[in-house]
C-alpha cells in the first residue's frame, strides 16, 4: 500500500513520513534480516542508522559523489525516486523504493527513461551550439 504524499517535492526530513501500513510493509524488509540473525545491539543500531540515512538521501533531491547509485548499477537514487514524487497523485511510475529492476521489468519507468533521454539530448544539443 502506497500512501499519497502531502509533499510533492520531498526533502530529506520528510522521508520517514508515511502511513503506518506503509511503514509496516516497508519496514518488514529492513528488520527481517536482523530479526532472523539476532545481531549485536551495536550492529542493529548501525544497520538501522544506515537504512534511515539511505532513505533520507533518496528523498533529499541531490546526487552526491558517495551516492550508492554511483556504485550499484541497479540502485535508483534520489533522481529516480524524485520522479516518483514529481507527478503526485498520478501513475508516474518508479515505484521501486531502492532497486530499479522491477520498474524496468514491468515498464513502469518508461516516463523516467524518456525524460532522462530528453534531458541528455537537450544538453548535448546546447553543447554543440556553443
Amino acid at each position: 500500500m502506497h500512501t499519497p504524499y502531502r509533499y510533492a517535492t520531498p526533502f530529506g526530513l520528510t522521508s520517514e513520513y508515511a502511513h503506518p501500513a506503509e511503514i509496516l510493509f516497508l519496514g518488514f524488509a529492513t528488520i527481517i534480516g536482523p530479526a532472523i540473525t539476532g545481531p549485536h545491539l551495536i550492529t542493529l543500531w548501525l544497520w538501522m542508522t544506515l537504512r534511515v540515512l539511505e532513505t533520507v538521501e533518496a528523498h533529499c533531491g541531490y546526487h552526491f559523489p558517495w551516492s550508492l547509485s554511483n556504485f550499484l548499477p541497479l540502485y535508483g537514487g534520489a533522481d529516480f525516486h524524485d520522479y516518483h514524487h514529481r507527478l503526485l497523485y498520478t501513475k508516474s511510475g518508479n515505484y521501486s523504493s531502492t532497486f530499479v529492476y522491477m520498474d524496468w521489468i514491468f515498464g513502469t519507468d518508461k516516463g523516467y527513461r524518456k525524460l532522462k533521454a530528453l534531458k541528455r539530448d537537450g544538453v548535448e544539443e546546447e553543447s554543440k551550439q556553443t
